[in-house]
C-alpha cells in the first residue's frame, strides 16, 4: 500500500511537472504577448474615462469636479465631443496621463465618432505654440495640428469616424480618424506665471462640439477597475476592440482569440487562470523592458523611431503607453529621459548636478526640461516641493544665460541665491529628468541630437 502510494504520489507530481512546462514553453507567452498588444487600448480606455470624467479621480485637473465646475451646464455622465479647458499648469496633483509637462496648457477632449462628426475650431496663433494631436485607441498619433503643418493658422476642422459619409462644407477641413475613439489633446505653450493669462486667452479660441448634438455619444460600458482584476483588463479590451472594428490594428486581434482577446471573443477558467498569473506583474515588466531597449547617449535616453505610429511594435506601444501617453512624433517633439549619468551613476535626489545647455538647441519653438518622480507602476508624474515649481523652458522668466548664449541649470535638493532662477528641486531617492524639444528643426530630427549630460556640482 505505502509503496502503491509513493507511485501514485510520484505520478502525480510529474503531471503538476509536465503541466508547469506546458504553461510556460507554450501558455504564457501567447498570454505576454496578448497583454502587450491589449495594453495600449487598455490604456487608453483608462485615460479616456478619467479625462470625461466617466470614472472619477480625486486629484489633478481632470476630475469630474473640475470639469462640473467649469461646464455648469454639464449634466452628469461621461463628458465627450466636448472640450475641457484646464487654465492652470499641470502639478503634482495630476494624475490622469503620465508624464505631463509644465509649460503648456492642457485642452482635452474625449471623441466618440460613431453617430456624429465632431467640429474642431482653432484660433489663429502665430506668435505661440499651439498644437493638437488626435490619438486612436491603439495610442496612434492619426492626425496633428501644429506650427509644422499650419505655421500657426486657424481654422474649422471636421473629425470623422472611419464609416462616416456626412458631406463637409467647402471651408471646413476634414480629418478621418482610424477608429470611433479619439483622444484631442492640444497643448498651448507658457513661458511662465507672467504669461498666463495671454495663453489662457489663445486657449478660449479652441473649441470642440458634435456637428450634431441630438445624436447622443456612446460611453464607454465596462469601466476600468485596476490592472490586478484581469477579467475586467480582458473586458475593456474587448470593448474597444469592439467599439473600433476597422482600426488597422484590430483584426490582429485574431491572433490571440484562443486567451480570449478580440470584440467577440470569451474567456473560461482556463483562460483566466493565465490572465491571473500575467496581468499582476505585466506592468513592471513593460517598464523593465522599456528601460532596456531604450538607447543611451550621455546619459539621455532617446525615444524610438516609431514612437507615435506603432504598426504592429505593441512591445513599443505598451512602452510608451505607460511613461509617455500621448507622446507626440518625433517630428512635432523629441523627448529624451534622464535616469543616470553619462558614467552610469544613478541620479540621486540628495545630490546637486548641472546641465549646460548650448545656445543653439535645435528647437524651432521652445525647449523645456522637467523633474519626475516614478511610482510603483513605471510611470513618472511630478512631486510636491515647497516651491512649487516642476520645470524651466527656454522662455522661463528671469532665466539667466551666459555671455555666450548658453544656460547652465542647476538641478537638485537645494541652490546658492545666485543660482534659483535657473534651479530646478528634486525629490528624495530616485528620478527622472525629461528634456523636451517642441518643434524640432529637420536636422535635430535626422542626425539624432542630444542634450549634454548632467554633471555633479
Amino acid at each position: 500500500m505505502v509503496k502503491r502510494i509513493g507511485v501514485i504520489a510520484i505520478g502525480l507530481l510529474l503531471v503538476i511537472a509536465a503541466l508547469g512546462y506546458w504553461a510556460q514553453s507554450s501558455q504564457l507567452p501567447k498570454y505576454r504577448d496578448g497583454f502587450l498588444y491589449a495594453y495600449g487600448p487598455y490604456e487608453f480606455v483608462r485615460s479616456a474615462q478619467e479625462l470625461s470624467a466617466q470614472r472619477d479621480t480625486q486629484d489633478g485637473l481632470f476630475n469630474r469636479s473640475a470639469i462640473r465646475a467649469a461646464n455648469p451646464d454639464w449634466e452628469g455622465g461621461a463628458f465627450l465631443n466636448q472640450h475641457v479647458h484646464n487654465s492652470r499648469l499641470a502639478d503634482h496633483t495630476l494624475r490622469a496621463v503620465t508624464t505631463p509637462n509644465n509649460d503648456t496648457l492642457y485642452t482635452s477632449a474625449v471623441l466618440e465618432l460613431s453617430s456624429t462628426p465632431v467640429e474642431l475650431v482653432l484660433p489663429a496663433v502665430e506668435d505661440r505654440y499651439l498644437s493638437i494631436a488626435l490619438m486612436d485607441v491603439f495610442t496612434d498619433q492619426f492626425a496633428h495640428i501644429g506650427p509644422r503643418e499650419t505655421g500657426g493658422q486657424g481654422g474649422t476642422y471636421w473629425i470623422v469616424g472611419p464609416d462616416d459619409a456626412t458631406p463637409a462644407p467647402d471651408d471646413v477641413r476634414v480629418i478621418r480618424a482610424t477608429g470611433n475613439d479619439v483622444w484631442l489633446l492640444a497643448r498651448i505653450f507658457v513661458s511662465g506665471q507672467s504669461d498666463l493669462d495671454a495663453a489662457r486667452m489663445a486657449q478660449q479660441g479652441i473649441s470642440v462640439r458634435p456637428v450634431f448634438p441630438d445624436r447622443p455619444a456612446t460611453p464607454f460600458a465596462t469601466l476600468v477597475t485596476d490592472i490586478q482584476d484581469s477579467q475586467n483588463f480582458v473586458a475593456v479590451v474587448n470593448e474597444a476592440l469592439a467599439r473600433n472594428p476597422v482600426h488597422p490594428q484590430s483584426n490582429r486581434a485574431e491572433t490571440f482569440t484562443g486567451i480570449g482577446i478580440g470584440a467577440d471573443a470569451k474567456t473560461g477558467a482556463i483562460q483566466n487562470f493565465f490572465w491571473n498569473l500575467v496581468t499582476p506583474r505585466a506592468e513592471a515588466a513593460i517598464s523593465e523592458r522599456v528601460n532596456q531597449q531604450l538607447s543611451a547617449q550621455q546619459g539621455w535616453s532617446t525615444p524610438p523611431a516609431n514612437i507615435g505610429l506603432y504598426g504592429e511594435d505593441d512591445a513599443t506601444r505598451a512602452g510608451i503607453a505607460l511613461i509617455g501617453f500621448g507622446a507626440l512624433l518625433k517630428q512635432d517633439a523629441i523627448y529624451y529621459r534622464i535616469t543616470r549619468t553619462a558614467d552610469g551613476a544613478a541620479l540621486d535626489g540628495s545630490q546637486n548636478y548641472q546641465l549646460t545647455l548650448p545656445s543653439d538647441v535645435p528647437a524651432k519653438a521652445f525647449w523645456s526640461i522637467a523633474i519626475y518622480e516614478p511610482d510603483e507602476t513605471g510611470r513618472f508624474f511630478f512631486f510636491e516641493n515647497p516651491t512649487g515649481r516642476h520645470s524651466l523652458n527656454s522662455g522661463s522668466d528671469g532665466l539667466q544665460t551666459e555671455a555666450d548664449g548658453s544656460v547652465v541649470l542647476h538641478i537638485g535638493p537645494e541652490a546658492s541665491p545666485d543660482q534659483m532662477a535657473n534651479w530646478l528641486p528634486t525629490p528624495d531617492g530616485p528620478y527622472a529628468a525629461f528634456f523636451r524639444v517642441y518643434h524640432p528643426t529637420d536636422e535635430a530630427v535626422a542626425s539624432g541630437w542630444v542634450p549634454p549630460p548632467l554633471v555633479r556640482e
